[in-house]
């Protein structure tokens, strides 16, 4: 798999942080268009327009995701810093989420920060079923 370009994937946050807006199974129309023609994504539409303008090509849905990478991406070391694609299961209270980390804060889109933004490391990421991949 390809390694992040870490100056693209910040410059394409920094473009869609508090402007972009949290809805549930929301997507990019297409993964290639400028980020200031998106309103609305869910955390693995975000997640994969990501990737996408990264040349990487993933499929949709938080679930589908976590198995495309278990399949093409090493799994991240306890010990590893840097870019990571994190992603904790769906469960009987909810369909799980994947979200990026970095120098510990999240990149994400999230109902709880109304859209993309970021904050410090959440607690579920020590989950035990947790997965996280190193991308940069």
């Amino acid at each position: 798999m390809n390694k992040i370009d870490l100056a693209l994937f910040l410059e394409i946050h920094q473009h869609m942080r508090g402007r972009v807006r949290y809805q549930w199974a929301a997507k990019a129309a297409h993964l290639t268009e400028d980020s200031a023609r998106i309103d609305v994504l869910d955390c693995s539409g975000y997640v994969q327009y990501q990737l996408a303008r990264q040349g990487i090509h993933v499929p949709s849905g938080s679930v589908e995701i976590t198995d495309w990478m278990k399949r093409h991406a090493p799994q991240a070391r306890a010990s590893d810093t840097g870019l990571l694609l994190r992603a904790w299961p769906p469960s009987t209270s909810g369909p799980g989420h994947i979200y990026f980390t970095f120098e510990g804060r999240t990149y994400e889109c999230a109902r709880a920060l109304k859209g993309v933004g970021n904050q410090s490391l959440p607690r579920y990421q020590n989950h035990p079923n947790a997965l996280a991949w190193l991308l940069a």
